[in-house]
């Protein structure tokens, strides 16, 4: 019987990454997107991507066509000149558009699904009347696969689960109450499917934790870690028996394709992104910069859940059924929404740093080496910056603990004023200070503005001498109400 082309199958990704390196192709810039969208295909992929276009590096095809495999349109002929050519906005999706025509089974009457052979997909894909030889095509293909199927070898990785320790954290787990539907769910077991990245909006670690840890606060994430310190608590027992769900990754109202596929997979709705996805809070504003001891640990905590989800590291940051194993917040909410993590940490986690950290520690680990031990690192928070004023505790409220809060709606200080709870997360709709005290005309700032467009959890609401109302943080910085507005009740519930 006559080989299937379809049995062919994958090469790694490094095969491409060699080939896209010998010929300086665009393509190596967005390699690992490219590969994940071939796969199963990605040997014949390869080949063809060589004969098409050496690697998007010669073609007729305008280069912002993002066509590397030279998809013609279902209808297109010669005459129609650049029209004759399918768009796409990313390579990755030129390819993906490639895998879906050659695999489809209804496609012009089946045309792709009667082939069998290699010959029959290149005679089908380019045929000798659009001056094509279709043997030389189906020869260098070949060629391309048979050079790393013999040169490219895959050691047997050691995928044994716990070979990645965790970073050093401060396990708070279990030490606090948060009710059914106020910030959280009890949904049953977790189990860590994917991960999600934060920024608080914060100062600080412990400050952040604190508020979380609040059973009136209507949001919760399983962990939170310092963006100087790399101090780093863990809120959620992700693995305990009936840990909370906490509201942290929703709303779901603009998810990227991959989050559908995985909320598809669970099969429990929207719920499933909370329930099976563990979210890490960095703390601190969008723009503050991160230290490289938190990049370090937040790819120790990544690698480690990676390794555990029986992720290969020349896979990573794919699951082994195809989607990402990694997201900021703003993918399953949408930007409209939130920018949440802010462009720092996203450009940490997007723009390919994280993912190689990442991918060095699991290859070091699966391929037979070891990491180093995890340090827990010093708590001390990060230091206010000393161009701006100290932040002015209210006598009355400095004193209170989480559980003094636990079903109030106000406090009357003994000077008479009165401080109304605040459970809702708000946006800056205009640059707005961060003020030492309730006074416009004040000078006094406590930290940098809050730019339009970030989101924040005050504690306090109440109403100045003048009659002007007011936000009140935990970290006491004080924040015109006016030059806000409230993104929700439930802003973080799938």
């Amino acid at each position: 019987m006559a080989e299937d082309w379809r049995n062919t199958g994958d090469l790694p990704q490094t095969a491409y990454e060699v080939e896209f390196s010998r010929m300086g192709s665009p393509l190596l810039e967005k390699v690992s997107a490219i590969w994940a969208a071939a796969r199963p295909h990605s040997a014949i992929a390869l080949g063809k991507l060589f004969v098409e276009q050496k690697y998007a590096t010669l073609s007729q095809i305008p280069r912002s066509f993002h066509n590397p495999l030279s998809l013609a349109k279902p209808d297109g002929i010669p005459a129609d000149g650049d029209d004759r050519w399918e768009r796409y906005p990313s390579d990755a999706a030129g390819v993906a558009a490639w895998k879906a025509r050659i695999t489809s089974p209804t496609y012009k009457n089946g045309v792709y699904a009667r082939t069998v052979t290699l010959a029959d997909l290149i005679a089908v894909y380019a045929p000798p009347h659009d001056n094509n030889d279709p043997a030389r095509y189906e020869r260098e293909v070949r060629e391309r696969i048979a050079a790393y199927r013999e040169d490219t070898s895959v050691p047997e990785l050691n995928m044994t689960k716990g070979l990645i320790p965790l970073p050093g954290f401060n396990d708070e787990a279990g030490t606090f109450t948060k009710y059914e539907n106020v910030g959280c769910n009890y949904l049953g077991p977790r189990q860590i499917d994917v991960l999600f990245f934060h920024r608080a909006l914060g100062y600080g670690a412990r400050g952040v934790a604190d508020w979380l840890k609040r059973s009136d606060v209507q949001g919760l994430t399983d962990w939170v870690i310092d963006p100087v310190t790399a101090y780093m608590i863990r809120l959620v027992d992700i693995k305990a028996n009936n840990p909370p769900t906490g509201w942290a990754q929703g709303p779901y109202r603009k998810p990227v394709p991959d989050l559908q596929k995985m909320v598809a997979r669970w099969g429990i709705g929207a719920d499933a992104i909370n329930r099976h996805g563990e979210s890490i809070e960095v703390a601190g504003m969008y723009g503050d910069p991160i230290s490289a001891a938190c990049k370090r640990d937040l790819a120790q905590w990544t690698a480690s859940r990676a390794h555990d989800r029986g992720i290969a590291w020349d896979r990573f940051p794919l699951t082994p059924e195809g989607y990402s194993f990694i997201y900021g917040h703003v993918e399953a909410c949408g930007a409209d929404y939130k920018i949440c993590p802010g462009p720092v940490v996203w450009a940490f986690i997007n723009d390919g740093e994280l993912i190689e950290m990442v991918r060095g520690i699991l290859k070091t680990v699966q391929t037979g080496g070891v990491v180093d031990a995890p340090v827990k690192n010093d708590p001390k928070p990060a230091p206010v910056p000393k161009e701006y004023a100290k932040p002015r505790p209210i006598r009355g409220l400095a004193k209170l603990t989480l559980d003094d809060l636990d079903g109030i709606a106000a406090v009357t200080t003994k000077e008479g004023s009165t401080f109304r709870v605040v459970t809702n997360q708000v946006v800056a709709v205009i640059d707005t200070p961060r003020f030492q005290v309730a006074n416009v005309a004040s000078k006094a700032r406590v930290g940098p503005d809050i730019l339009k467009g970030e989101d924040f959890a005050p504690v306090w609401e109440f109403t100045a001498a003048d009659g002007e109302r007011w936000y009140l943080t935990s970290t006491f910085t004080r924040v015109r109400a006016q030059d806000t507005a409230i993104v929700g009740v439930e802003p973080l519930k799938a």
